[in-house]
């Protein structure tokens, strides 16, 4: 576990230069964010600050050379963008945006409640907040119909998710809730250790007073005889 201490502070990481982020780094980071994400709150990933940490020091791994904050930066131009993307394949009429991280964000957001409602499968769900920021969707023009009738399609429609597809959602979601079921218990099974070393310490300590004050008794008995 790292030293929260070496964390970076909110001052020293909002001074740092703005990276330029490649195609490849950009899939890397949704690939890790998705990692650590899903350990948030855990004993591993206690909160959102050590999960942007975490996140730059498994990209400078992979000598990417980002900061906490330039990750975090990152991520929330993705996310707005994406969620601009989703919306707008629902609406019909407008010319579609085409969005190059489509893949890897689905990964991440399949089960994002306000994103993709049709898709939730049960009532575990894996939460995230929408945040607003810029880039990465381009419009393309709408194509000329010649019969609105053909070309609005109704709400069941583009809702509609096929067995293949909602085959494959449950065994996501079943890998994603088992993955929080096994962070789970390794949360507890590491803090029932440290309580396990904690208690072993209060006993050495007791021991020790014990014997102390037994040494202490000797010494007084072995006074009185001497005095006697």
């Amino acid at each position: 576990m790292p030293n929260t201490s070496a964390l970076p502070s909110e001052s020293t990481t909002a001074r740092a230069p703005e990276f330029r982020w490649s195609h490849q780094a950009t899939k890397i980071l949704i690939e890790v964010y998705g990692t650590f994400k899903r350990k948030l709150g855990s004993f591993d990933v206690k909160n959102s600050k050590m999960m942007w940490w975490k996140i730059s020091q498994a990209l400078l791994d992979l000598n990417i050379k980002v900061t906490p904050n330039n990750c975090m930066n990152r991520w929330r131009v993705l996310e707005r963008n994406y969620k601009k993307y989703v919306d707008n394949q629902r609406q019909t009429g407008r010319g579609r945006t085409f969005f190059e991280y489509k893949h890897e964000m689905e990964e991440v957001f399949l089960k994002k409640k306000n994103i993709h409602p049709e898709l939730l499968l049960a009532s575990d769900q894996i939460d995230t907040q929408i945040d607003m920021n810029s880039d990465n969707a381009i419009t393309t023009a709408a194509p000329d119909v010649s019969s609105p009738s053909k070309s609005i399609s109704s709400p069941k429609s583009l809702q509609a998710v096929t067995p293949q597809k909602k085959s494959q959602i449950i065994r996501i979601r079943q890998g994603i809730m088992e993955k929080i079921r096994s962070d789970r218990k390794t949360y507890y099974e590491e803090k029932l250790h440290i309580e396990n070393l904690k208690l072993e310490e209060m006993k050495k300590r007791n021991q020790l007073i014990e014997e102390r004050n037994n040494i202490l008794k000797e010494k007084q008995c072995n006074c009185h005889q001497t005095s006697s």
